[in-house]
């Protein structure tokens, strides 16, 4: 059964935690519609389901370098087809030098 949530304006159906797989599978597709190079740095919740930490988590927090219009759109559309929470974070904004970017899976 599907849960939803109300706010003000309209009734919509929530959307579902991130698990491995469905992290995985949100991975791949975005590579899949990705018509050119691009590094997705997943971080958050999504690192602590990745290395077993967690089960799930409510959202995927990634960085997609270089981030160009298309990615928002691969984005937008996911998140309505997978159901699944994807914000945008930054790990620029707690990596302390450039040289731990090379050390991140």
């Amino acid at each position: 059964m599907e849960s939803f949530v109300k706010n003000k304006y309209i009734l919509k159906p929530m959307r579902v935690e991130s698990t491995s797989q469905s992290i995985h599978h949100f991975m791949r597709e975005f590579g899949l519609r990705a018509n050119k190079p691009i590094r997705v740095y997943l971080t958050g919740g999504a690192t602590c389901v990745l290395n077993g930490w967690r089960n799930s988590t409510i959202d995927i927090d990634i960085k997609p370098i270089p981030d160009f219009g298309e990615v928002y759109q691969i984005i937008a559309d996911l998140k309505e087809e997978l159901s699944l929470n994807i914000e945008l974070a930054s790990p620029d904004h707690w990596l302390t030098s450039p040289t731990r970017v090379g050390r991140s899976k």
